[in-house]
């Protein structure tokens, strides 16, 4: 599934954006701002797939 998928890269992404802003040593870093950034971009296709998910009726479930 592909919020799953999402869900794994932006883990990994967090894991690694907090090892380099430690090894940094700031949160304005180029690099530790470039991998926010991509961070941002995962979360907003995560939510935009939560409320597709919200918005688009499930085919399988009943009409009311």
């Amino acid at each position: 599934m592909k919020k799953d998928r999402l869900l794994g890269q932006l883990q990994t992404l967090r894991f690694r954006l907090h090892a380099l802003a430690e090894a940094r040593g700031s949160l304005t870093d180029p690099e530790v701002l470039a991998l926010s950034e991509e961070a941002d971009r995962l979360i907003v296709a995560l939510q935009q797939l939560q409320r597709d998910e919200l918005t688009i009726p499930d085919k399988k479930a009943p009409r009311l």
